[in-house]
């Protein structure tokens, strides 16, 4: 019996001996060595850095504001340093994780020394205040692009290999002392350099006091927007504010059709003009007139005998009825069609204006009443702020027409600056043609509905316009109330419209508006 007990010992002793050999043989391999030590190392994110959105001159519309941002491990001595350096939320935040063990990433507006303390300076990827908030886009808490130029080129803009900080963990799960944390540099991010003028881009912001509409600004003889607003704006860091808000401030105005109205009356005299119409042409409004069906003129007792000119002036609808009229529907329909009226103007292959609505050639033929609406611009008519500006733009260019431009070029991730093509313009009316509108658009503000428009120290053109929507609310009819122009009047530099949602007239209205903003661009 005592002589089996001592055989089951000393078998139970051989296969001690053989599993201990067996694991020392596992540990002394180098694979499984390295998979110990992995095991024992922890990675901190610290930054994802995104490539930047820059204005026309290289100066950043995204990424403008920095913070700090800090990698701390927990210690005694850590705790007294941030006590005596942080205040407020960031002072809770960084005892918040200095209450666990292992080292973790403190974000603060500005540097503050600690004990082991790691500090960075990276790009506030979400502000508060974006510039063109809605033609660049904001990031979301993914790090990805929502919208704009930001969503467009996302996988451009996008960090592929974030900044990070290593440490090598110790027993009790926290970093070991007096060993270095390696750290990992980010990989570059490529670039988008866009149309837009920041300097002017914050003046229309700060100069435009508009509740619900838009702003465009481009230069004539290429298409470029210089600037662009839709209002009311919304805060990237407090985008969860706006998606309640009755305003709609993630509605993009700017590429978004509306009832277009009077300055339409731009587009039937081009037409007439065209034809070879003299703009000395005379007819008497008394405040109706019949096409199809009676339509009344906005002074009631009517304005007299007018010529174009002085009819652009008032923006007499009788006036340009009778026009159109003699004119022709087609006309009048084949120069909006050349003015890109009725067509989706492309901001980014996939990304463009609302294409608006015309309404069809053969229903101006057939309907009078039909091409007494879109003589004045009411109707199906519809267009987007770009459509609007372009067709101004073309007057101001001397008769040529450019699709609006938004991206001047791009830069790969590795330096490498790639210039995008600008589309080539189209001539769509004589340069007398445009000379003529232009003086006209310069009576309207001298003489006529936009003396509102009238830049100090400036001369400048324009026209105005009230759409009407054929929508009711508490308060009576809703009307669109725009002012499209340019200044200087001799030598335009800047081509602006105006757009300002439930307006009760273009006058009254937008050309406040546009008047300040001419005042405040650079």
């Amino acid at each position: 019996m005592r002589r089996r007990g001592w055989i089951l010992f000393l078998a139970l002793l051989l296969c001690l001996a053989v599993a201990g050999g067996r694991l020392g043989t596992v540990c002394l391999r180098p694979a499984y060595s390295a998979a110990a030590e992995q095991q024992a190392l922890f990675t901190l994110t610290v930054d994802e850095p995104r490539g930047t959105v820059y204005d026309r001159a290289g100066r950043p519309l995204t990424n403008r504001q920095t913070v700090i941002k800090t990698v701390l491990t927990p210690t005694p001595q850590t705790v007294s340093a941030v006590h005596a350096a942080l205040t407020g939320p960031e002072l809770a935040a960084a005892l918040a994780g200095l209450a666990g063990r292992r080292p973790f990433v403190l974000t603060t507006k500005r540097a503050f020394a600690a004990p082991r303390a790691l500090t960075f300076v990276c790009h506030q990827q979400v502000p508060a205040v974006q510039p063109a908030v809605h033609l660049v886009g904001m990031v979301n808490g993914d790090g990805n692009g929502v919208g704009g130029l930001q969503q467009i080129f996302n996988d451009r803009l996008r960090c592929n290999a974030p900044l990070t900080v290593t440490y090598t963990g110790d027993a009790a799960g926290g970093a070991l002392a007096g060993v270095a944390a390696n750290q990992t540099r980010p990989a570059a991010n490529g670039g988008v350099t866009a149309t837009l003028d920041l300097a002017a881009q914050l003046a229309l912001e700060q100069a435009a006091r508009i509740d619900r509409g838009a702003v465009v600004i481009q230069r004539p003889g290429s298409g470029e927007i210089v600037a662009a607003a839709s209002f009311p704006a919304y805060s990237p860091a407090r985008a969860d504010r706006a998606l309640n808000d009755p305003d709609q401030p993630f509605f993009n105005r700017v590429t978004a059709a509306y009832n277009v109205g009077s300055v339409f009356k731009l587009c039937v005299a081009a037409a007439a003009l065209e034809q070879g119409i003299d703009p000395g042409r005379t007819y008497t409004c008394t405040g109706t007139i019949t096409c199809g069906q009676k339509f009344h003129c906005h002074k009631a007792d009517g304005h007299g005998t007018l010529t174009m000119t002085q009819a652009l002036a008032q923006s007499c609808n009788p006036y340009f009825i009778d026009l159109a009229r003699e004119v022709g529907g087609q006309a009048v329909y084949d120069m909006a069609v050349k003015l890109g009226f009725g067509q989706a103007l492309p901001l980014w292959e996939d990304w463009a204006a609302d294409a608006g609505r015309l309404p069809a050639a053969e229903e101006l033929a057939r309907s009078p009443a039909a091409l007494a609406n879109f003589a004045i611009g009411q109707g199906s008519l519809m267009a987007t702020p770009l459509h609007v500006n372009a067709m101004t733009a073309c007057i101001a260019g001397g008769g040529v027409w450019h699709s609006p431009l938004l991206v001047l070029s791009l830069t790969d991730r590795d330096g490498k600056t790639i210039p995008m093509k600008s589309p080539a313009g189209r001539r769509v009316m004589s340069g007398d043609t445009a000379a003529l509108l232009a003086a006209m658009m310069q009576t309207v503000v001298t003489e006529g509905t936009g003396r509102a428009a009238a830049p100090a120290g400036q001369t400048a053109a324009g026209k105005t316009a009230t759409a009407q929507t054929g929508i009711t609310d508490r308060n009576g009819a809703v009307t669109q109330a725009w002012f499209t122009g340019f200044f200087p009047a001799d030598a335009p530099r800047y081509v602006v419209t105006v757009l300002v949602e439930g307006g009760l007239s273009g006058g009254a209205d937008a050309a406040p508006v546009f008047k300040a903003v001419c005042e405040a661009l650079p």
